[in-house]
């Protein structure tokens, strides 16, 4: 099971839709996430992008954050964290397999 948690982990950036963020530097979500996007520092901008999901649980860019704090902790190699934030990407937009995913993902991790 773990070893298929960890496949799914590395195949989901690959089949999920890559959805650019719109920042609307008017709303206080928008302002912090500005905030988050200056910050030069992998590990502070972590904290802010942990913190974000503390002040704003249900803004939209939510989806966004929890994909963005994935794939920092993938690099990071805190894999357990990577898989939480996974789960919760999948709870907000679930992924429709299709064998040509899979296999044009296998062919782009070549």
């Amino acid at each position: 099971m773990r070893i298929a948690v960890l496949a799914l982990l590395i195949l989901l950036p690959c089949l999920a839709d890559v959805k650019k963020l719109r920042i609307n530097k008017e709303t206080p979500e928008g302002q912090f996430l500005e905030l988050v996007s200056l910050e030069a520092d992998a590990s502070r901008k972590v904290a802010l992008l942990e913190q974000f999901l503390t002040l704003f649980p249900n803004s939209e860019p939510v989806g966004w954050v929890y994909s963005e704090l994935q794939d920092r902790y993938r690099r990071a190699g805190e894999f357990d964290k990577a898989i939480a934030m996974g789960e919760k990407v999948l709870t907000l937009e679930p992924i429709i397999w299709k064998p040509r995913d899979l296999i044009g993902a296998f062919r782009n991790e070549r």
